[in-house]
């Protein structure tokens, strides 16, 4: 469902003050259950409508596996102020993302990962074109001009508080980013968040910030590292003694995470638990078709 600001009606004073009217800009777009034939939708109306008091605009597009089709009406009026509205002096929540919502900051990515916002605001985030300066926006790094991603904010279904945008991010150069992300909510109260992320070539496995935790254990640890493919990927953990014997071989197939977690209960091939000292860990990851590889080596403690 599309809500529609007042129509404006636009004077031409070259034309002998002739009239013409356009359609208000948006101020709600969401989706809704219809159950039973019927629909309904709650939205806080934002600050930035025109106060025209005019007619305004209600579209609803719908589909089912069986049906689809739409209507409208413009049997509605907008504007004026809610002078008992509660007050609001927060801007929205801000949850930034690259590729999956598995990313935590400063994370490898691909060379055109996908860049994934999360927004919440208690009445709503400020989706309405009419609003100069109001746009939902990121910049990467330091560029001049922010990208502006309105357009391609999707609500929650049933709901006026949260939503999400997906944008695939392109021409970037490989090594370390920042992306900063502004948003408003329906009050114009402003939020903005930032974080990083590293742009490594997809051509060539990458393997990096590998460690376990905890480091030294007494019971268990779990293995953690960063990688930078996009197609499923093996991998293969051996812990050996200082003195090069194989005790443990760790292994998980098919991969898709970006941040690899494999958990070990601190036993050997043989159920036993190891005895304290220094161990030796190798990582060796490789793609599903063999044709990239990647390792490094590292050290854990077994301290009881």
């Amino acid at each position: 469902m599309t809500v529609y600001d007042s129509r404006k009606e636009i004077p031409v004073p070259e034309w002998f003050n002739f009239t013409f009217t356009i359609p208000g800009g948006i101020i709600y777009k969401g989706e809704n259950t219809i159950s039973n034939g019927k629909f309904s939708a709650s939205f806080f109306v934002p600050r930035d409508i025109s106060y025209e008091n005019n007619r305004a605009r209600i579209t609803v597009y719908f589909s089912s596996p069986n049906s689809d089709g739409s209507g409208y009406t413009e049997n509605i009026f907008v504007g004026g102020t809610d002078s008992a509205a509660a007050p609001d002096e927060e801007g929205p929540r801000i949850s930034i993302y690259l590729d999956t919502r598995s990313f935590r900051a400063g994370d490898v990515v691909g060379d055109s990962p996908l860049l994934l916002i999360d927004y919440f605001d208690e009445h709503g985030i400020n989706t309405a074109s009419g609003g100069i300066g109001h746009r939902l926006e990121v910049r990467i790094d330091d560029q001049p001009t922010p990208i502006d991603l309105t357009n391609y904010y999707k609500g929650k279904p049933d709901s006026y508080q949260e939503g999400s945008v997906e944008y695939h991010l392109s021409n970037l150069t490989e090594g370390k980013h920042v992306v900063r992300a502004k948003a408003w909510d329906v009050y114009n109260n402003s939020s903005t968040t930032e974080t990083t992320f590293e742009i490594a070539a997809t051509t060539q496995l990458r393997v990096s910030n590998v460690y376990n935790y905890p480091n030294p254990f007494s019971r268990s640890t779990t293995f953690t590292f960063l990688q930078n493919q996009l197609v499923p990927i093996d991998v293969d953990i051996k812990i050996y003694t200082l003195a090069g014997r194989v005790v443990k071989v760790l292994r998980a197939s098919g991969v898709m995470d970006r941040f690899v977690r494999i958990n070990w209960d601190g036993r050997d091939e043989d159920g036993d638990e190891l005895a304290n000292g220094v161990y030796l860990y190798r990582v060796m990851a490789r793609t599903v078709d063999g044709s990239n590889t990647a390792e490094t080596i590292s050290k854990l403690s077994v301290l009881k």
